[in-house]
């Protein structure tokens, strides 16, 4: 009687797993660069660094079993897109991202992408269409309940009303917004709160001392945290919003 043969692995089966863990070596070493790139502030080799990962996304082999999203990675390139003002660029990758998301059901994702379009909206001048879509993203978050994500919501509804001159309106949500950071401990929401948005409009309402004592806030909390960026701005705002002119210089 015949002896039966040793049955083995497929030639094929094996080759697509070890064509799938090089894959993922490649592109998680890929994504890594991108990512220290982008952290280095070097925003245009980020860029490319990112399209070249989402290229080799595209390209996956099949059975490839490696953490990657394109979510994340259309997000850090949207990100660097911001700081070099591609605008374009930056609307058209948060589009794609809110339709991933869309298609997940991750309304809080959904709710980040929208404060971003926001922002960007109201940087090109539209501001009543930022904050229709602004008013959009308050109304889901508080269907899912994220305190945090509605702090920011108002927050940005308090800028865009300032910037519409509806003062009394962007006073109210702006208060309602740093109560909540307060609530939640939010450290870098008070700040953008503080510095980015209340102070500046106290200012421009004539309460200078209460300006300046909000964008003092910040700066104390920044150094906290040891965010240059944030301090940055807080010394600006309270460069803008101090009366006293040799301050102005000290903190310009």
């Amino acid at each position: 009687m015949p002896k039966k043969s040793k049955k083995s692995d497929s030639p094929t089966q094996k080759s697509l797993e070890e064509k799938a863990a090089t894959f993922e070596s490649e592109f998680q070493a890929l994504q890594k660069t991108a990512a220290d790139a982008k952290s280095a502030l070097d925003w245009e080799k980020a860029v490319t660094l990112y399209s070249q990962c989402l290229e080799m996304l595209e390209k996956a082999p099949e059975g490839s079993l490696f953490h990657a999203s394109k979510l994340d990675l259309l997000d850090g390139r949207a990100a660097c897109y911001n700081k070099l003002s591609d605008l374009d660029a930056e609307k058209n990758d948060l589009e794609a991202m809110l339709a991933i998301t869309k298609a997940l059901g991750d309304i809080s994702r959904q709710v980040m992408i929208y404060l971003r379009l926001a922002d960007l909206t109201r940087r090109t001048g539209k501001l009543a269409e930022g904050l229709d879509i602004v008013e959009k993203a308050l109304v889901m978050t508080r269907q899912v309940g994220n305190h945090k994500l509605e702090a920011d919501c108002l927050n940005a509804i308090s800028i865009t009303q300032s910037n519409l001159s509806n003062f009394a309106l962007a006073m109210e949500t702006g208060e309602h917004a740093l109560r909540l950071y307060r609530e939640l401990d939010d450290r870098p929401g008070l700040i953008d709160c503080l510095s980015r948005n209340l102070s500046f409009l106290l200012s421009r309402l004539g309460q200078a001392t209460k300006a300046v004592a909000y964008a003092e806030e910040g700066l104390g909390i920044a150094r906290l945290l040891g965010d240059r960026e944030k301090e940055a701005f807080s010394f600006n705002a309270m460069g803008l919003t101090s009366t006293d002119y040799a301050k102005q210089r000290d903190y310009g």
